[in-house]
């Protein structure tokens, strides 16, 4: 059993955890608006890591809120010197048993922002000033919600007016950008019998759905946010778009295979 008098007091442990996510935070804002207005692109490298940090620190805060020892990657040793916290994965995990209901469009959120961060961690990545804005747009998408769902904060309560404004114009400018997109996705068509067009496909790269399956000149779909191309083929069994690339080379798209391997139970 773990020793709770030797665990720090969990309102204070928490505090702490969104103290730090929102110093991360608003380094990140700083290195954005440095990049907007010096044009040194090296900023925004550290817009992504100080963003998605500040994310990973405000979802650990949330696991405190339910148990500090719960954020530890083995909780029996949270009374130990520096003891190492839970990975991502975990992370996620622990939130869903301690009833923390992540919603498709946050998990597809969370994956993306790790992605990229992922991308800048372990790889040589060139970011411009839009697609840095884009990140903190969707992780702004996410925390505003989580965060007054969950922790009961208001990041305009908490952040400098000028930073929160930057974080409140990337979330704006990021929806309306992947509002453009899905519009100009659905006007390529096909189109249903009643004029609507329910059949782009979410992105593997960006994660939003604004790929139409009607292929452009050069034979390929193309993401209408991101800009990726893919190939599409159709599922056997029902017709429907799928990307090549989307779903290792099955001849049935994955609704189909779920729908089969469910009469076989």
């Amino acid at each position: 059993m773990i020793n709770d008098k030797r665990l720090p007091d969990g309102d204070d442990f928490q505090f702490d955890l969104v103290a730090n996510a929102e110093d991360s935070l608003s380094h990140g804002v700083d290195h954005f608006l440095e990049a907007e207005e010096s044009g040194d692109p090296s900023h925004l490298k550290y817009t992504i890591l100080h963003s998605f940090h500040a994310t990973e620190l405000f979802l650990k805060a949330r696991l405190a809120k339910a148990h500090p020892s719960l954020i530890f990657q083995k909780p029996e040793d949270a009374c130990k010197d520096d003891p190492k916290t839970v990975d991502f994965d975990t992370l996620i995990s622990r939130l869903a048993a301690a009833g923390v209901k992540l919603h498709d469009q946050d998990k597809e959120d969370l994956n993306q922002l790790r992605k990229v961060r992922n991308r800048i961690e372990h790889h040589k990545i060139s970011f411009g000033l839009e697609q840095a804005q884009d990140y903190v747009g969707r992780a702004m998408r996410f925390l505003d919600k989580f965060l007054q769902d969950e922790l009961s904060i208001s990041l305009k309560d908490h952040l400098e007016n000028d930073k929160y404004k930057a974080l409140e114009e990337a979330l704006y400018s990021y929806e309306e950008r992947v509002r453009r997109a899905e519009e100009s996705a659905e006007e390529t068509g096909p189109f249903g019998d009643d004029g609507s067009n329910s059949s782009l496909i979410d992105c593997p790269e960006c994660g939003e759905t604004t790929i139409s399956p009607i292929p452009e000149a050069d034979g390929d779909c193309r993401c209408h946010f991101c800009s990726a191309r893919f190939t599409v083929t159709y599922c056997l069994r029902c017709g429907g778009a799928m990307l090549d690339e989307n779903e290792d080379g099955l001849d049935e798209c994955y609704f189909c295979i779920q729908y089969r391997l469910s009469k076989n139970d």
